[in-house]
């Protein structure tokens, strides 16, 4: 046969019966072992009765920097009742020797299609088997294995909700068993109901998700011996504000962390094992501060404030990043000692200090000024103080001022060094996503 070298070619047979037809063309395709049905079978294979044919060779045409194959069908057959436009089958084989039918409707959206695993033997095996409504929308969808075993099944219900079941290799055995409806606030879809299973010989439940009638959501993971190891309350519409997450040491099943959220705040807790609080961290969209808490976990010993800034990359795209802004010291009561002020950069800008005594006299609070060299430059001194930082506003009580040759550097604290952020990935910050996956 003589190679086709343009991009698309069609000859049609008009107001000629297929079973004629057919015939005439078989010899085209069965000199080519990827083909797996006779043309002059097709009709019933594609249970259709005899129609007009319309066949169609694509090229081997291939990208000229890839390499790879521009158009991945070879060849098509469309099947047409006499006298329509849109055709009401269509059979297609692959460069990859997989092929293709499809059934339409006979206002042209598509009926059902099944699609073949490659073969080098002539035998077809399924692969996909679909099924439309009559506007074209999918309705029932059958992904089977090699061998034939059920791999996942799809069916869309007449409420509009959407019912997905993956199997094992075994083709019983069920790894995930979701269904989906509507979301009532957007066009898409969301989890209603889902369990997971373990994909090994036993296949216990791994992980729940059920949103109840209230409009709330419970998600629960499980460990090899069904205990709950991870718990989300969600609350109504899968809103993060009223979100409670609860997660358990795997060995020892004592709490590992909880977290609650409100409209601006993730506040976790950390927990030692033996039962003590260890840190607790305040996450928003923009900002991270973190608590470490002595052996008892009652008493603070320090805390580091992280916030985001958005800055170019070398390519002119806009990045976020984060980094150290404060870091507060605590005594062995834990009450404030000092607080590191940092730029964006890392710099030591100034130190706040509580609860100062200089000559005999306390002063609540002092500001050290550093001018971006590490060297103090001024110190300021308020008998009167409030929790933030207002009390910068009034005029300093006592102020000394310092140049370089003075040499005043800030001692830093050690724990900055050797205790790094740690936070949970999962926490719902920014605001979880419950849509299809």
């Amino acid at each position: 046969m003589t190679r086709i070298k343009s991009f698309y070619f069609a000859v049609t047979l008009t107001a000629v019966v297929v079973a004629i037809t057919l015939v005439s063309r078989a010899t085209v395709f069965e000199s080519d072992p990827r083909v797996q049905v006779d043309p002059a079978d097709l009709p019933k294979v594609l249970d259709v009765p005899p129609q007009i044919a319309q066949y169609h060779l694509y090229s081997g045409a291939v990208n000229g920097v890839s390499g790879r194959d521009l158009v991945l069908v070879e060849r098509k057959v469309d099947l047409f009742e006499n006298g329509a436009l849109m055709p009401s089958a269509s059979y297609a084989t692959n460069k990859d020797r997989s092929s293709e039918s499809s059934q339409f409707h006979l206002d042209g959206p598509i009926a059902g299609s099944s699609s073949y695993y490659p073969s080098s033997d002539g035998v077809r095996h399924l692969h996909v088997k679909s099924e439309f409504s009559a506007d074209g929308k999918l309705r029932d969808e059958d992904v089977r294995h090699m061998d034939g075993t059920p791999e996942k099944r799809t069916q869309i219900l007449a409420s509009g909700e959407k019912h997905v079941v993956e199997f094992a290799a075994d083709g019983v055995s069920i790894l995930d068993d979701a269904l989906y409806v509507p979301d009532a606030c957007c066009s898409d879809l969301i989890v209603k109901s889902e369990k997971r299973f373990r994909d090994n010989h036993e296949h216990q439940l791994q992980h729940s998700d059920v949103l109840s009638a209230d409009g709330t959501r419970t998600v629960v993971e499980f460990d090899e011996h069904l205990n709950q190891v991870r718990t989300e309350l969600w609350a109504k519409d899968h809103k993060v504000p009223g979100t409670v997450i609860t997660e358990l040491y795997p060995d020892t099943l004592h709490t590992h962390f909880v977290s609650r959220s409100d409209g601006q705040f993730d506040t976790t807790e950390y927990f030692r094992e033996n039962g003590t609080l260890e840190r607790r961290a305040k996450i928003s969209a923009s900002s991270t501060r973190v608590t470490i808490f002595d052996s008892t976990g009652h008493k603070p010993l320090f805390e580091q404030s992280w916030a985001q800034v958005m800055s170019s990359d070398d390519a002119g795209v806009m990045v976020s990043r984060w980094f150290l802004s404060d870091l507060t010291e605590f005594d062995a009561q834990g009450n404030r000692v000092r607080t590191l002020s940092y730029s964006t950069d890392g710099v030591l800008l100034c130190q706040f200090r509580f609860d100062v005594t200089l000559s005999g006299v306390k002063y609540a609070r002092a500001a050290d000024f550093y001018g971006g060299t590490g060297l103090l430059e001024s110190s300021k001194y308020y008998l009167r103080g409030a929790e933030d930082l207002s009390w910068l506003m009034y005029k300093p009580d006592h102020e000394d001022d310092f140049t370089a040759a003075d040499n005043v550097r800030v001692v830093l604290p050690s724990p900055v060094e050797s205790k790094p952020l740690d936070i949970d990935p999962h926490l719902p910050v920014p605001p979880a996503q419950w849509h299809e996956h």
